[in-house]
Formats: structure tokens, sequence, C-alpha cells
């Protein structure tokens, strides 16, 4: 990131700062705000939505959404109006439009791959006996295919 880059940011953040402060508004109850506001939306959106979307601003009734891919963003965009009724019966009143972005692509979330791996012969043992001792059919059937499976 260019100094230039930086200065415009600091800029940027430092004249929202001081419009707040001029407006009465301290910078702990934005920050305060802006906790309640996320702890609403993750209760409001799925699991799988939040974990790739968050609140990052809110203004005038407009909240700004990041998401972390412009699929993410698109499926924020799609349900928009259910949202923004689901916000406001969630506690947040003035909110009236949603403004959504995606997150620059190196502040994405990057998916790590699971690497599968073989189960160990004694940890195939140890689910087959376990197996052994279980009266349900279905969790015993489970275990025995789970101590089977091979990467």
């Amino acid at each position: 990131m260019s100094s230039t880059t930086k200065t415009k940011t600091f800029q940027s953040v430092a004249a929202l700062l001081e419009t707040r402060h001029a407006a009465g508004v301290s910078l702990s109850s934005l920050i305060r705000q802006l906790n309640k506001i996320q702890d609403i939306w993750a209760t409001v959106v799925s699991a799988e939505l939040a974990e790739h979307s968050r609140p990052t601003f809110y203004a005038n009734g407009r909240l700004t959404i990041s998401a972390d891919s412009p699929v993410w963003a698109n499926s924020v965009r799609h349900n928009q109006t259910s949202l923004v009724r689901l916000l406001r019966q969630h506690g947040l009143p003035a909110v009236t439009a949603l403004q959504i972005r995606v997150l620059p692509a190196d502040q994405q979330r990057r998916r790590v791959p699971v690497r599968r791996m073989d189960p160990s012969s004694g940890t195939q043992q140890l689910l087959q006996s376990a197996a052994a001792g279980i009266q349900d059919v279905d969790l015993r059937t489970a275990l025995i295919k789970l101590s089977k499976i091979r990467g």
C-alpha cells in the first residue's frame, strides 16, 4: 500500500471522527453501536452468511455490509428487503437501507482446504470395538462405516 493511500485512509478516518465528535458522538459510543449492530446481524442472518459478511459502518439509516466475495455480496443484495425488515424488528428501527461492498482480495477470508487423513489401524479398531457395544443399529452402522473410511 502506498503512502498516499495510507494518508487518504487516515484522513478519511480522522475526518469521520472529527465530524462525529463535533456532533457530540464519542468514539466509544460508535464502537458500542457497531458491536450491537454486529450482534444483531449475527442473529438475523444464517450462520453461513454471518461467517462471510459483517456490518462495517452505519450512518443516516444506511448500514454498510462488507462481504468477503461477490457471491456473498449478491446473497445479501438478493435478500436486502427482508434483511432490512428483520434488522428493524430486532432492535434497529432506524435502518432503512443496506449498502453492500465486497472486501478487497487481500482482506477476504481464505479457505484452507481440509486434508483428509486416513484413520490409523488403532483408531479403526477402537471405532469397531466401540460399535460392537452399541445397541442403536444406526449408530453402530455409522461407526463401523467410519472405521472403514479411506481418503
